[in-house]
């Protein structure tokens, strides 16, 4: 179903040529992806004429919809009964797409595999390929995602059998349109279960080489947490766990990334959902950014103030590692307490004491960051009482202020005249 300018059409049936659907159909689209208005690309499996299941797509030019059409592969790769599946697709611009997803291959096992089209032409269906001695004899993978940033240079992610039959993560990336071997993803030491079961679920690239992919592990407890992974510059990083503010997750942990997206290189949001500390289950959502370093802005009392207190943003987060410079007569405020989620420890906000002496607080990128409700923060904050001022109020303030009081008195006595003559 296609909106246009905001107006959604009715919704349209997929439309298969004579002979190639089941004449009992069955069929679903699981993925799409539009580079631009009208020109889409959806993916999915249906039931073609012979009974097996088949993988399609399915492309729309200027908002015209072909019908949709087989997957194809190499001979003798697939066994006579057909079995596959595209489970996502994304398209860098109108006509230049990859989906991908898994097949059932000659020896009977599933296989991650992908297809592209160049300038709207299919090619044939790749298998992804994984360096010697890393896949199980018995091989159990597939791909959960992929994204494209420009086209022939996508990243698809997924699961596989890994050598000692355990459940891995891995990804694979094309670059020019040249697949590389898979590769399983890397966890810190002593993060993952002794007998791991891990899943992708979701990858976004915002430049080719820039992506980061989420979803869950089984950790040394043998409960599932969320976790992120990033490539920069097509250098995959180690995968990082999601960390909850104390008091927020649940002794027994159970937590999930179900989709990603990338503004920018860096800059992403994560969202899934956790167990409660009460049991129940939460909505999750988690953002990274990429900043640089920045200087703390000065902020200058007003001369009628009595008292001067900063308070950081609501919307800040505190790391125990920052090195705040003051000068000697400065009094800063005390790191507000977090109320964020965090992957990796996050820089001091950038919020400074007043007065003319400016201080500085270095800032690192920030990684990950979940922000609590605007409330709960406000709530969470903890201000000093160091960080109240007096100043000293000279005879010219109070001249000031008799003479803003006795203007007051003299405009009420004026509205009361008006007021009195009206009636």
């Amino acid at each position: 179903m296609t909106s246009t300018n905001g107006v959604w059409a009715l919704a349209q049936p997929a439309a298969f040529a004579n002979g190639v659907q089941n004449a009992s159909p069955r069929a679903r689209f699981t993925s799409v992806s539009c580079a631009t208005p009208g020109n889409c690309t959806t993916v999915g499996l249906f039931k073609n004429n012979e009974g097996s299941r088949d993988a399609i797509t399915m492309t729309s030019t200027d908002g015209v919809w072909a019908f949709a059409r087989p997957a194809v592969f190499p001979n003798g790769i697939q066994p006579i009964s057909s079995l596959a599946q595209f489970d996502s697709v994304s398209c860098a611009t109108p006509d230049n797409c990859t989906a991908a997803g898994r097949f059932n291959n000659i020896s009977d096992r599933d296989e991650a595999f992908t297809m592209t089209s160049t300038n709207g032409v299919w090619a044939l269906a790749q298998p992804a390929v994984f360096p010697d001695g890393v896949q199980s004899e018995n091989k159990n993978d597939s791909f959960t995602s992929v994204s494209c940033a420009a086209p022939g240079n996508c990243t698809a992610v997924g699961r596989f059998a890994y050598s000692d039959g355990t459940q891995r993560v891995f990804t694979i990336t094309s670059t020019n349109g040249v697949w590389a071997l898979a590769r399983p993803a890397a966890f810190p030491a002593g993060a993952q279960n002794d007998s791991p079961s891990d899943v992708f679920t979701s990858v976004s690239c915002a430049s080719p080489g820039n992506c980061t992919a989420v979803g869950a592990f089984l950790n040394r407890n043998s409960k599932n947490e969320a976790f992120t992974m990033t490539s920069v510059d097509g250098e995959w990083e180690l995968a990082q766990r999601a960390a909850f503010p104390s008091g927020v997750q649940s002794n027994d942990p159970p937590a999930y990334f179900t989709s990603v997206s990338c503004a920018s290189p860096g800059n992403c949001t994560a969202v899934g959902d956790y167990v409660l500390w009460t049991n129940g289950a939460g909505a999750l959502v988690t953002m990274s950014s990429k900043m640089s370093p920045v200087s703390s802005p000065t902020t200058t009392v007003a001369p009628t103030s009595t008292t001067s207190t900063t308070v950081a943003s609501p919307t800040t987060t505190a790391a125990p590692t920052t090195t705040t410079t003051t000068a000697p007569t400065t009094t800063t405020t005390a790191a507000p307490t977090t109320t964020t989620v965090t992957l990796t420890t996050v820089a001091s906000p950038t919020t400074t004491a007043a007065t003319t002496p400016t201080t500085n607080v270095a800032t690192s990128s920030p990684t990950f960051t979940t922000v609590a409700s605007l409330s709960e923060a406000v709530t969470a904050k903890n201000v000093s009482a160091e960080s109240v001022r007096t100043l000293p109020i000279t005879g010219k303030d109070l001249g000031i202020a008799y003479f803003a009081m006795y203007i007051l008195v003299i405009g009420v006595l004026i509205l009361l005249v008006r007021k009195k003559t009206y009636y």
